[in-house]
């Protein structure tokens, strides 16, 4: 299984700014060029040194959240250690049932045949740990679909990184182009091989070199 490191580095002095600002730091994955809601998948406030670690696999998750700005997405059903290839009903009792085959290869799909909301949220959720500390899976990706219908998922492939407004995971933050924030982008293959970053006063954004 494929590991991710990413470590998060703030001078100490431009950390007191950004703590008396009341700012996190968000992690988000999502695809290239996507114009999607963007999910805050880890948000935390920051130390001068942080670590974000994890595995590369999903848990697929159903919900009642409507994917609105601001609004943060609660997982209430979960589907841990999700094949991908497969096909997951979400059935009438709210629970994940068996997988069948439907999905193309490294994709994750959900059918709805939950009857008892007209609308339900699907998506990846993915666990982290945060410095040492084991966070539960949080949604990564979020769509909303009605009844009867199918919706496939495709794990993203670019990391986004950047300062905002204290928030917590799973809070739907809009497309990543309306943010008002300098948001880093990587591809999420830099990040397997372990990836530090710094975060630069002066671009506002999370560098590859000590400023």
């Amino acid at each position: 299984m494929q590991h991710y490191q990413l470590t998060l580095n703030i001078a100490p002095k431009v950390l007191a700014t950004v703590l008396d600002a009341d700012l996190s730091v968000v992690v988000a994955r999502q695809n290239k060029g996507s114009t999607g809601p963007l999910l805050a998948w880890v948000a935390f406030s920051p130390l001068p040194s942080n670590q974000v670690s994890w595995e590369e696999a999903y848990s697929l998750y159903a919900s009642t959240t409507e994917v609105l700005s601001n609004d943060v997405v609660m997982v209430q059903a979960l589907q841990d250690a999700a094949m991908p290839g497969k096909v997951y009903p979400f059935d009438r009792h709210a629970s994940f049932g068996p997988p069948t085959a439907g999905a193309a290869a490294g994709q994750y799909a959900i059918s709805n045949s939950y009857t008892h909301a007209r609308m339900m949220t699907f998506g990846l959720a993915q666990a982290a740990v945060l410095s040492g500390n084991v966070q539960a899976p949080s949604p990564v990706t979020a769509v909303s679909i009605l009844q009867e219908q199918t919706i496939t998922f495709t794990p993203p492939d670019t990391l986004l990184v950047f300062l905002t407004r204290a928030v917590e995971p799973g809070t739907v933050l809009g497309p990543a182009s309306s943010l008002q924030a300098n948001v880093a982008e990587y591809p999420i293959e830099a990040v397997q091989q372990g990836l530090t970053l710094f975060y630069s006063a002066e671009t506002g954004r999370f560098e590859p070199h000590q400023p």
